[in-house]
């Protein structure tokens, strides 16, 4: 599988050597403890929600705040695909000091994540293969991710 390619339009793309069957393995998440003291979040009827965290984060940006934007992720596992990390039109949320994360009310649908001080310079995140995860997000339901790994 190719490494995507970072353009100037900020468009990521995925080629499926081993189709993207293999990247989604991982899409229900590693095992990890949730933040005992966030609050529960419950979507509205029809979306999704997601909780996760990414730990690495503060030790790559010391003291700056760390966005986690979910990008819509467009492709067929048989060929691969690409999302494009538009701050404007996307989900987003600031990580918590210990690299945790709520986003609530997403429309169901295929997500990567990134993370960063800034859309310049943020990281996927990334499968046990190092390739960028691709996320569902069904709708009613809350997927727990545990902890997540950035791109290096």
């Amino acid at each position: 599988m190719k490494r995507p390619i970072f353009l100037v339009a900020e468009i990521f793309l995925l080629s499926a050597g081993a189709g993207l069957a293999g990247m989604c393995i991982a899409c229900t998440g590693l095992p990890g403890k949730p933040n005992s003291n966030a609050t529960r979040i419950v979507p509205a009827a029809g979306q999704g929600g997601v909780t996760g965290q990414i730990e690495q984060a503060a030790g790559l940006w010391p003291k700056l705040p760390v966005i986690v934007y979910a990008a819509t992720y467009k492709g067929e596992e048989s060929a691969g695909g690409f999302y494009i990390l538009e701050p404007s039109l996307y989900p987003q949320t600031t990580l918590a000091a210990d690299g945790s994360f709520q986003l609530n009310n997403l429309a169901p649908g295929s997500y990567v994540f990134v993370a960063g001080p800034d859309a310049e310079d943020a990281r996927a995140v990334i499968d046990a293969n190092q390739q960028p995860r691709v996320i569902e997000v069904k709708p009613n339901a809350v997927l727990e991710l545990g902890k997540l790994e950035l791109a290096p």
